[in-house]
């Protein structure tokens, strides 16, 4: 390779323009990170040879004095945008303990094409305002002409660099303080225990999690490496974390063993290594123990104290993470066994507020499982989160229960925010905390807000789908296309059976006007009850009454709850305000309209302008919110 590569190239399925900071497809064109871009070249350069990072951060950042974790980074992102996998990878491959290749094979244009990528580039570089274009020739081999120079102008500057990357730019500057904490191995002679290996883990997660100046990998993350045979550099470069703290614990009786080693991530050196030989009255101590080894070996310089550590008697311990390894199974059957433990622990010690909050998510779980018992359980509920807050109001996780509380359950907006404040300020670094800040922020229109949060809880929980089938949904109403498009094959790659996704991806199809594809992907999904109603407005958009009529006479003749919510939408996508409304009124009467997520929802777009659309804001109580609202993301439309 030579500098011809600087001037452009091509490889897979995409064109790149390193003096645009530019990649391009068919589909789509992205602006990346000029960082991002220099490392993507230094690599093309060497296409086929393994290059250590220390070549890639004297290559790229040699004026400057940085650690190699931004090689990482680098790396993480430009595979996020090149939609590459790292298990299976197309374009880089991660050598172990050796670096980094690229493996796709790197395609240089014709000194015609080369001339032709000189002359936008000169033109792109003096006229910001040019507006003659360079057509590009439609032939079978690749071609590295740019479309138009305008087009390239206004990508460069209206693409902003992808903001679902393993760490937010508030992050990025203190990613050495960064951690994972993996499932600890139970090496007990009984399987039985290993709810407390595990239970040991996650609470050594959360108490880490509550330092602001740590940033902790959550759970869903975290513990998808279990029993897995996984490479330590590998978790930290798809956690986007720099160490790994791991460990075992053999428990027999009343007497524990616990080993915990601290690892760096780039080298796999190890920081700190300890074994605790205790009994179960010390099991706390051995936790701050661990926390404060954590602290030291990092050099963080606590603004605040440690946090403290829930105390209870053993047996309540041991019976609460029973509770909560039976809970992060679920099931049915679990979670009887959760509640068994958890009341267990619960008549022991009445005052141990977490075992509440455990206790409250596992009637929420009921609640979703038996629908006709919802109020009874609803009532539990909110009596096992008051009684958590009554015993420790510097609960983080039992406000953050509270907000979600009365948004799902009461729609009280108002309460909702003051609650999920009180959770933030008690843990601003909690993806739990941040997910539920999120859709509270997308509750009241704050749909911006929401992207923000949303996006800090997905790095701080890259592989947690949920946040990020979340996180796409908000990109698909604010109508950040290509970023939900990549949001979401983000989840296909992990699962590509994740409930809900085929549909989602149905309407980012047909809001580019790809119908083949829109409806291909909606038939996925024959069995959902939003099936139907989608699949029929999709019909509808292409002329399709007939067809679509038959669809809807089937969403009628079934008997599901969901039925007056998918009819409500299925007129408004149409724009027939009066049916739309009156299945609306129907839908809200029986409790299947879910008010939280009513504002900015696609369907209801075109109808924003009739007086009942703010009629209805108001009568749920978010009128002032959707005032706010601009009128793109489905506010007031302009006068």
């Amino acid at each position: 390779m030579n500098n011809t590569v600087k001037c452009g190239f091509r490889i897979g399925g995409w064109d790149v323009y390193p003096q645009q900071n530019l990649l391009k497809s068919p589909e789509q064109t992205k602006a990346i990170e000029p960082k991002v871009m220099d490392v993507l070249v230094f690599l093309a350069e060497r296409q086929g040879e393994v290059v250590s990072r220390q070549q890639i951060l004297d290559a790229v950042w040699r004026e400057v004095v940085v650690g190699d974790e931004v090689v990482s980074r680098a790396v993480s992102l430009l595979r996020a945008e090149l939609g590459d996998d790292q298990k299976n990878a197309r374009y880089v491959k991660t050598i172990s303990k050796r670096g980094y290749c690229l493996v796709a094979d790197v395609i240089l244009p014709s000194s015609s094409e080369l001339r032709q990528v000189e002359s936008a580039s000169g033109a792109f570089a003096t006229a910001e305002n040019q507006t003659e274009s360079i057509t590009r020739r439609t032939v079978r081999k690749p071609s590295f002409t740019i479309v138009t120079v305008l087009v390239l102008a206004l990508a460069y500057f209206a693409y902003d660099i992808f903001l679902l990357q393993p760490e937010s730019d508030q992050n990025a500057g203190d990613i050495g303080n960064s951690i994972a904490v993996l499932p600890f191995i139970n090496i007990s002679a009984d399987s039985d225990n290993e709810y407390f290996s595990d239970g040991l883990s996650e609470e050594l997660l959360n108490l880490l999690a509550k330092i602001p100046e740590l940033r902790v990998a959550a759970r869903t993350s975290s513990f998808s490496y279990k029993a897995k045979d996984v490479n330590i550099a590998h978790i930290g470069e798809e956690l986007n974390v720099t160490h790994v703290l791991e460990g075992s614990v053999r428990k027999t009786g009343n007497n524990v063993r616990i080993t915990a080693q601290l690892v760096k991530v780039d080298d796999g050196f190890q920081l700190w290594s300890e074994t605790f030989d205790r009994t179960l009255d010390d099991i706390f101590v051995v936790q701050e123990e661990i926390a404060e080894a954590v602290i030291d070996e990092l050099r963080i310089n606590l603004l605040g104290s440690m946090p403290e550590v829930k105390q209870t008697d053993p047996e309540v311990y041991s019976l609460y993470l029973q509770g909560n390894y039976f809970l992060n199974i679920q099931g049915e059957e679990n979670i009887e066994k959760a509640f068994a433990s958890l009341n267990q622990a619960l008549a022991i010690d009445p005052d141990y507020a977490p075992a509440w909050v455990s206790l409250q998510l596992a009637y929420g779980y009921q609640m979703r499982d038996t629908p006709a018992r919802r109020e009874e359980l609803r009532a539990l509920q909110s009596e096992a989160i008051e009684r958590a807050l009554a015993i420790d109001d510097n609960l983080a996780s039992a406000w953050a229960a509270l907000a979600y509380s009365r948004r799902f359950h009461d729609s009280d907006w108002q309460g909702s925010r003051i609650a999920i404040e009180k959770a933030l300020r008690l843990e601003p670094n909690n993806a739990g905390v941040l997910g539920v800040a999120a859709s509270i922020a997308s509750t009241s229109g704050r749909l911006s807000e929401a992207i923000e949060l949303y996006e800090k809880a997905v790095a701080l929980d890259p592989l947690g789908l949920h946040r990020l089938m979340s996180l796409g949904r908000r990109y698909l109403r604010v109508g950040r296309i290509d970023d939900a498009f990549v949001a979401f094959d983000r989840v296909r790659a992990i699962n590509p059976d994740y409930p809900g996704l085929s549909l989602i991806l149905g309407r980012l199809y047909m809001m580019r006007g790809d119908v083949e594809n829109a409806l291909l992907e909606t038939e996925k999904n024959p069995d959902a009850v939003y099936y139907r109603h989608q699949k029929a407005n999709f019909l509808y958009t292409m002329g399709k009454e007939t067809e679509a009529q038959a669809l809807i006479k089937e969403l009628l003749d079934t008997s599901a709850d969901e039925v007056p919510a998918a009819m409500a939408t299925v007129y408004a996508w149409r724009g027939e305000g009066d049916s739309a409304f009156e299945w609306l009124e129907i839908a809200f009467e029986q409790g299947s309209a879910r008010p939280s997520a009513f504002l900015g929802n696609l369907f209801w777009r075109k109808l924003t302008s009739d007086p009942r659309y703010s009629a209805f804001v108001e009568k749920i109580g978010l009128l002032e919110e959707w005032k706010a609202m601009p009128p793109e993301y489905g506010g007031p439309p302009k006068q």
